[in-house]
């Protein structure tokens, strides 16, 4: 009985660590905060409550188009958006590592205001280059793919697995198999959701919405904590 209130405390703990980092996020932008418009195209999104509270938090970015903020819950998570959000809400001080020389043949096609959290995220050993004819490319715009999200975030959780919920899905031993430890590992913390089919479909692209679920179910997880 202690050690079941011991790991409740502990999970509380962690929790309200990173939501008082999200606190910060928002209060340390100064007038932008104040200015965030929430989403007006969720309504239909089973992440909806989710994605309205990444994106008040300042995790989630939106697009503004005139008076209307655009989420686009179905589209796909490119590889720059999610490594964007995935600092934010890991708390990661991007000022650390200004002077982390990045060397990628496509730095060009990184937007400047993201620049930061890509050079943060590879500094911390997060994600890596993609190496292609001996040249590193972080190929921003390309989809990330449900199996290496799972992989990325699987790894930044500290919980030792050991129930076997991923027999469920009838094509878990579709993954790469450089993934499927952590896609396994997401899917037994509930972080990572099947399909109603019975799937888990981890080449299919990520989602906006499935990475909102993800991010907040991060929150709500005990095996994570801020990034050092």
């Amino acid at each position: 009985m202690k050690k079941n209130l011991s790991l409740f405390a502990l999970v509380i703990i962690c929790s309200l660590l990173l939501a008082l980092c999200i606190i910060f996020i928002v209060f340390s932008s100064g007038e932008n905060a104040g200015a965030v418009i929430l989403p007006n195209d969720i309504s239909e999104s089973f992440a909806a409550d989710e994605i309205t509270y990444l994106v008040y938090s300042g995790v989630l970015e939106t697009q503004n188009d005139g008076e209307d903020s655009l989420f686009f819950p179905k589209n796909e998570v490119t590889r720059e958006y999610f490594v964007c959000a995935l600092v934010k809400l890991l708390c990661i001080d991007t000022d650390k590592y200004s002077s982390f020389e990045l060397e990628l043949e496509d730095a060009d096609e990184i937007s400047e205001k993201d620049m930061p959290f890509i050079r943060a995220a590879i500094a911390c050993g997060i994600v890596s280059a993609e190496v292609i004819e001996g040249k590193n490319y972080f190929l921003p715009n390309e989809y990330i793919t449900r199996e290496e999200a799972s992989h990325i975030i699987g790894a930044l959780s500290n919980a030792v697995i050991a129930t076997t919920k991923p027999e469920a899905f009838s094509d878990i031993e579709s993954a790469d198999a450089e993934y499927i430890e952590n896609l396994k590992k997401l899917i037994n913390l509930d972080i990572l959701i099947g399909y109603p089919d019975g799937t888990i479909k981890p080449k299919n692209s990520l989602t906006r919405e499935e990475f909102a679920l993800m991010l907040y179910r991060m929150l709500q997880n005990g095996s994570f904590g801020t990034y050092t």
